[in-house]
């Protein structure tokens, strides 16, 4: 009895050993690597990134300085810095290996470069309230036409026999939008001029303003014909038409709204 206690001892002693040099080695066979491969990131934006599973010290660097910029914030971690739109590689290297992030930079939507899609939903934070809005629908010529008579027929007559004539080569755009005051607008309401108008107005690149719009007017759902073509206070929805005549080769133009911060979100209209 005394030899198979010793014994069963002897093989629990050896089992306990085993399990503990096992776990030490898997412990310390963690590899070394970066816990960030890949990051996307606007203009402006910042990320951090570090490396794993080591003690030492890891230099980094950038092959597009203009694209993203990393800056050491502790002996294994940096920041990037997300500086114009493009493509760069961050390294973080230990002796002679090096653990890489592929960062993508874009331009944020809103921004000149990259002009907000309206058929997509805007929503945009201004100084008077949050305001979103979403363009359902463009009707051009003989379409845009019909709907302006569907929506009103007196008005109708008037630019027909007026606006239309005294523009041969123009020709007639409507824009259908779903709008809503979100929140704020307490004060004073969202007007549709407020979204659109014909005095602010640049080409499809966002470069240059353009003056030969002519804003026939604005109607809501039922008809109601104004300057500003709708008038919500904080928590009001409704439809909006914009009627304008543009030259007839036009296919895209631009505006932009300033948000609460003074800074404009541009928005692009393919037509």
């Amino acid at each position: 009895m005394k030899k198979n206690r010793s014994f069963n001892l002897l093989l629990t002693g050896i089992l306990t050993i085993t399990m503990i040099l096992t776990t030490t080695v898997f412990v310390s066979a963690a590899s070394i690597k970066i816990n960030k491969s890949k990051l996307t990131l606007d203009v402006g934006k910042t990320a951090s990134v570090k490396i794993l599973n080591t003690t030492k010290k890891v230099t980094w660097t950038t092959n597009k300085k203009s694209v993203a910029a990393v800056k050491s914030t502790g002996s294994r971690t940096a920041r990037i810095t997300a500086k114009k739109a493009g493509t760069a590689v961050i390294t973080g290297k230990i002796g002679k290996k090096k653990y890489t992030c592929r960062v993508t930079v874009k331009n944020p939507i809103g921004s000149r470069l990259n002009p907000a899609d309206p058929t997509k939903g805007v929503t945009i934070k201004t100084s008077a309230g949050t305001m979103s809005f979403e363009l359902e629908n463009v009707y051009k010529g003989v379409d845009a036409m019909t709907k302006f008579k569907e929506l009103d027929p007196k008005a109708w007559d008037q630019h027909e026999e007026y606006s239309v004539p005294a523009y041969p080569d123009f020709e007639i755009i409507g824009l259908q939008f779903q709008v809503n005051a979100k929140s704020g607008f307490e004060t004073y309401p969202l007007r549709g001029s407020e979204i659109i108008s014909e005095f602010e107005l640049y080409d499809g690149n966002c470069k240059a303003s353009i003056s030969n719009f002519h804003q026939l007017y604005f109607l809501n759902a039922n008809g109601n014909l104004d300057t500003a073509g709708l008038s919500l206070f904080g928590g009001g929805s409704s439809q909006m038409y914009a009627f304008f005549l543009v030259p007839k080769e036009t296919t895209s133009f631009s505006n932009f709204i300033y948000t609460s911060v003074n800074k404009p979100y541009w928005i692009k209209y393919n037509i």
